[in-house]
């Protein structure tokens, strides 16, 4: 066994409750035998707590096989038993290349668009033990140190929303047993050799699952450390701005410890670029050296530009900028991977979430004009700049804030900023 016994006991019928913060819940349950099982578990945990917090599910259909819909009905059919609104979500056009991993990107952000339009915080997922274990194994094997060594996080951040995996010291077949009586279903692409989890899966014994889940407890230990030097220079030293930029003294920035200079980089660059993974180490450190001088420098889509006494951090403008969005009334979008914007009802058809580019004199001009062009706006058909409130959340804000141990909830921004 992976855990010890106790464990077998649903998360939020132990102790302090599991999900305290988290607010309404979006289970994702594709219908397999571990996810039904965590939706039997909470849905049975659910019904005999005093606690009212509401459950919703969601099914990610594919479209990968034959029998994707089907499944999603299965799902949405032990939902209705359970008295638990279900939400069939469909992957418009399948992944051809990386489809694990594409997949994976395309089915968190219809979770996190769906959580967002029912005003639920927070996405609960089925991961267990099991999985922990194969993730340290292959990032062991591609060499991906400590960040990589730490594992699956309990908690994380998608789109602006919580991810939450409670399960994640429970070993499969405990996790499994909360749905024994009731139905699942056998994906095939779980024995699919073509994919490295799985061989990673069947090569794994259970003595070599536990001193992998060992390691990633310590590597966990570690980054934790790590981070919270980080996170204590983000409240100490950083201005994080809405639209997405950041500022730290420069003072500030060289007095640190080459280490730590390179981990807040770490951090802020992905936020503001918007890219899933940190830059290399190395490339990091070139970075700061022609930052710190005073050169002004780019990486990994962020630019660097040192005014007043302050080093500023905005997404790189590149020969265009980035792609517009168009924006559906009362529906989500996601812009440039940076900022999420539930589209105000009263937009016309063809309205777009933009930069704001040419237009960056309506933002403060204490952001250094190279990096404003890059700013989020909501523009009409025609081009013309949408002046209302609407909420067009910064995705690096809530990333961030998550990290630091702050709220990422700061309420609506008006579409542009006023002079």
């Amino acid at each position: 066994m992976l855990t010890r016994p106790e464990a077998i006991h649903p998360p939020v019928a132990e102790g302090p409750d599991a999900f305290a913060g988290a607010g309404g819940l979006l289970l994702a349950v594709s219908g397999g035998p571990d996810s039904m099982g965590m939706l039997f578990s909470l849905a049975r945990a659910g019904a005999s707590s005093k606690n009212d917090r509401r459950i919703e599910v969601a099914t990610v259909d594919h479209g990968l096989r034959p029998e994707s819909s089907s499944e999603a009905s299965m799902v949405a059919a032990a939902c209705a038993g359970l008295g638990l609104v279900h939400h069939t979500l469909h992957i418009e056009t399948p992944p051809k290349r990386g489809v694990q991993a594409n997949a994976r990107h395309m089915r968190y952000r219809l979770l996190a668009a769906c959580a967002r339009e029912r005003g639920l915080k927070t996405i609960v997922t089925a991961h267990h033990a099991g999985d922990q274990a194969e993730t340290v194994a292959m990032r062991l094997a591609h060499r991906s140190g400590l960040e990589g060594l730490a594992g699956i996080r309990r908690h994380s951040n998608f789109d602006g929303i919580g991810i939450l995996r409670p399960f994640l010291d429970l070993a499969p077949e405990q996790l499994r047993a909360f749905a024994a009586d009731g139905p699942s279903v056998d994906d095939p692409s779980n024995r699919d050799r073509r994919f490295e989890r799985v061989r990673v899966r069947q090569a794994l014994d259970d003595r070599s699952r536990t001193r992998l889940l060992r390691l990633g407890a310590r590597a966990s230990e570690l980054r934790t450390r790590r981070e919270l030097a980080r996170h204590q220079a983000i409240l100490s030293h950083c201005r994080l701005l809405p639209s997405g930029h950041a500022a730290i003294p420069l003072a500030a920035l060289a007095s640190m410890s080459p280490l730590l200079r390179a981990g807040l980089i770490g951090d802020l660059v992905p936020a503001i670029a918007g890219s899933r993974h940190r830059p290399p180490f190395a490339a990091r450190t070139r970075f700061l050296e022609r930052t710190v001088a005073e050169k002004g420098a780019t990486l990994a889509g962020c630019r660097a530009v040192v005014r007043n006494g302050n080093v500023w951090l905005g997404r790189e403008w590149g020969r265009t900028g980035p792609e517009p969005v168009l924006l559906t009334p009362g529906r989500s979008a996601v812009w440039d991977e940076r900022f999420v914007c539930v589209a105000p009802e009263a937009l016309p058809v063809g309205s777009t979430l933009d930069a704001l580019g040419d237009d960056k004199d309506r933002m403060p001009h204490e952001i250094p004009a190279v990096l404003r062009r890059a700013a989020p706006a909501i523009r009409y058909p025609d081009g013309t700049l949408f002046e209302g409130p609407a909420e067009v959340e910064w995705l690096g804000f809530a990333r961030l804030a998550q990290l630091a141990g702050q709220s990422a909830d700061h309420g609506p921004w008006p579409g542009v900023y006023a002079n």
